[in-house]
């Protein structure tokens, strides 16, 4: 199915009906935003890049989605004024939207498939074509989702031991070796950015400290169909907070570091994560594949 971006059509927040093309000549930031998401002070840096950047051509347009844990239950108008009285956001926010179902991530699907299959066919295929298709593919997962780029990470140092034992592991060796290659442009680009190495995304540490959980009933993932809307009022206090037993397990460490800035929070995060896969390596092998499960059959919940 091929899909016209141009004639693609989003509502206003005052209800008017415009097409994507209708930004043609600008450079479009597209957001899914959350009152009551983990990342809902991104809108006091998304109303920096307006500020900075919007007489130059940027349009930031923030869609507001509760489809991840009901984070945004509220009324439109009631976000409105949340976020022009909490972050006096200038920029355009418009009707709530669904990102989740069974077709929202078709190119992570496709991907996670091909490359599953490219494995299953390892004995098959020549050596020159198995290293560079799979290779690609686990690059290309890695630049679409930070998380990719730390398993693949996590089998890159597993398979170099595997290779040592055994010469025959060579190929998927060198084929991650390929795909951590394919992600060092942006990884270069990044570290111009922020001055740090692997720096993704200024939630990949994040992701990193929620697939490391440690904790029982907890399985790789910080979207939770059963959010507990009652610590609604605690989150617009900056306190990352889900259900109960999520605020028991994580909240003291969250409110350690609600005040740092982005830089210093994804180190916090990052340092915990890797302590945490350290001291519980199967438990995070555990989370991973529950992550990619849920991908495709929407099983384990997050949280049991």
């Amino acid at each position: 199915m091929s899909i016209n971006v141009k004639e693609t059509q989003v509502v206003t927040s005052n209800k008017k009906i415009l097409h994507l093309g209708d930004f043609s000549g600008n450079v479009l930031l597209i957001v899914n935003v959350a009152s009551y998401c983990g990342f809902t002070s991104q809108y006091k840096d998304l109303q920096k890049l307006h500020e900075l950047y919007s007489d130059k051509g940027l349009k930031i347009l923030a869609f507001p989605c509760n489809d991840f844990g009901n984070q945004e239950p509220d009324s439109l108008e009631e976000i409105k004024t949340f976020c022009s009285t909490k972050f006096n956001v200038k920029f355009d926010i418009f009707e709530k939207v669904h990102a989740k179902g069974n077709t929202t991530e078709p190119f992570t699907t496709f991907l996670v498939i091909s490359y599953l299959f490219l494995v299953s066919q390892y004995k098959f295929t020549k050596r020159k074509y198995f290293i560079i298709l799979s290779g690609i593919t686990a690059g290309a997962l890695s630049l679409q989702r930070p998380i990719f780029f730390y398993v693949t990470m996590f089998f890159l140092f597993i398979s170099f031991f595997m290779y040592l034992k055994n010469k025959k592991y060579l190929n998927l060796f060198l084929s991650l070796i390929l795909s951590f290659s394919l992600t060092l442009p942006y990884q270069i680009f990044t570290f111009k950015s922020t001055g740090k190495l692997f720096f993704f995304s200024n939630i990949s540490a994040e992701t990193v400290y929620w697939m490391s959980s440690p904790f029982q009933r907890e399985y790789g993932d910080w979207n939770n169909e059963n959010f507990d809307a009652s610590c609604q009022s605690e989150f617009r206090k900056g306190i990352n907070c889900n259900s109960k037993f999520l605020e028991e397990n994580h909240g003291r460490f969250f409110e350690s570091i609600k005040d740092l800035d982005m830089i210093q929070k994804n180190d916090a995060l990052l340092k915990k994560g890797i302590e945490n896969i350290k001291n519980y390596p199967v438990k995070y092998v555990r989370n991973i594949f529950s992550n990619i499960s849920r991908l495709f059959f929407n099983f384990p919940a997050s949280y049991m």
